[in-house]
């Protein structure tokens, strides 16, 4: 279980990125993962000050803070590609 997490952290780290904001059911149905996984990986991200949390309409949304959303930025520019495999493409050429 503690592999899915951390495969997740890294799928949720990268919608995040793409989208912006998002909740836990919205970001579960994206990935097709459960909400337990992913509440659980965004716990991983939280820990390691990766996530923001704000509320609206009783709602809680996750985004990348800061920080982390430059260094997304930086990595994909204007061209944040569809495919999350990409990345991993992107980086090992």
């Amino acid at each position: 279980m503690k592999d899915k997490v951390i495969e997740t952290s890294g799928e949720l780290w990268h919608e995040l990125g793409a989208r912006g904001e998002a909740s836990v059911y919205d970001l579960s149905r994206s990935l097709g993962e459960d909400e337990e996984i992913v509440s659980l990986a965004l716990g991983w991200l939280a820990r390691e000050d990766k996530v923001a949390f704000s509320e609206r309409r009783n709602e809680v949304l996750f985004s990348l803070v800061d920080s982390e959303q430059a260094i997304f930025q930086g990595f994909y520019g204007d061209h944040v590609p569809k495919r999350k495999h990409s990345f991993w493409k992107r980086l090992f050429r």
